[in-house]
């Protein structure tokens, strides 16, 4: 009697977890199809995507998001915006001294998912880092290269 409860107990765990995993899978689906996909670019050897965002996701959210864009492409770093009428001048920017969309970036450059250095261990991880844009989307006080969230591995 004591195993059939012991294995009806393991079955039980084993089922809510199977169920969140599928909720995640769901949920990580129903954000990936609210964003919108940019011009890729190379960058010191890195591959970048960029992602234009829907209107205002919450910060939990936006960690969702970049944990699924990170399992969805884990070789790739991501640029996360909230509007695309300035993406090419971006990326043209990005490799010359001629930052003509600065004002652009400070406004619409939400965030980035990439791999940083972590000051406590000393050890690169994927983060997502807010850039300048962060504030106004998400309406959080995290400022410009701020950690906002580890991603998972």
């Amino acid at each position: 009697m004591r195993a059939r409860s012991a294995l009806l107990a393991i079955f039980a765990a084993l089922a809510a977890l199977l169920f969140t995993f599928v909720a995640f899978a769901q949920d990580d689906q129903a954000l990936l199809k609210q964003v919108k996909e940019g011009r890729s670019y190379e960058q010191a050897g890195e591959k970048w995507r960029t992602i234009v965002l829907p209107p205002k996701l919450k910060k939990e959210q936006l960690i969702q998001l970049a944990n699924a864009l990170h399992r969805l492409d884990p070789e790739s770093s991501f640029d996360l915006f909230d509007d695309d009428s300035g993406i090419e001048r971006f990326i043209r920017s990005l490799n010359s001294e001629d930052n003509i969309s600065e004002a652009w970036e400070e406004k619409h450059f939400v965030a980035t998912v990439q791999t940083m250095m972590d000051v406590h261990s000393m050890k690169m991880q994927w983060q997502l880092v807010a850039m300048d844009g962060w504030k106004r989307y998400a309406h959080s006080n995290f400022t410009l290269g701020d950690k906002v969230a580890e991603l998972d591995k």
